[in-house]
C-alpha cells in the first residue's frame, strides 16, 4: 500500500513515479539471480538439482521451491547472491526508467505474470 498512490498517479497519466507497485512487482526476482549463480558458478549436484526443478516456477515468479528448498539461511555463499541481486535489480530499474529505455509502469499486472510477457 506504501506505492499505491504512486501507481494510481502513474495510471491517471498525472505523473511518472519510477518507484511504484508495478516497478517492484516486475523488479524483485531476486531468487532469479541466485539461480543463475548457481546453474554458472556451483560445482553442488544437490544445489543444480534444486535450481532445475525449481526453474519452471521461478519463470512465473513462484520462488518457494528454491526459498525452501535451498540452504539459504546462515550460508553466506547463498546469501551474498541472494541480497545483492534485488540491489542490483532496483539500481539497474531505475537507471533503464531514468534514462528513458524503460516506460514508467502504469498498469499492475498479476504478481504470477512472467517477466517476458
Amino acid at each position: 500500500m506504501v506505492y499505491m498512490p504512486a501507481q494510481l498517479a502513474n495510471q491517471a497519466g498525472d505523473a511518472a513515479y519510477i518507484f511504484s507497485n508495478g516497478f517492484f512487482e516486475a523488479g524483485l526476482m531476486h531468487i532469479m539471480g541466485l539461480l543463475i549463480a548457481i546453474f554458472l558458478f556451483s560445482k553442488c549436484d544437490s544445489w543444480r538439482a534444486v535450481a532445475k526443478l525449481g526453474f519452471p516456477a521461478m519463470l512465473f515468479n513462484i520462488q518457494e521451491p528454491i526459498a525452501f528448498g535451498l540452504p539459504i539461511v546462515l550460508n553466506p555463499i547463498l546469501l551474498v547472491p541472494y541480497i545483492l541481486a534485488p540491489l542490483a535489480n532496483t539500481v539497474v530499474g531505475w537507471l533503464a526508467i531514468s534514462a528513458g529505455l524503460v516506460p514508467v509502469f502504469k498498469y499492475v499486472v498479476p504478481w504470477t505474470m512472467p517477466l517476458f510477457v
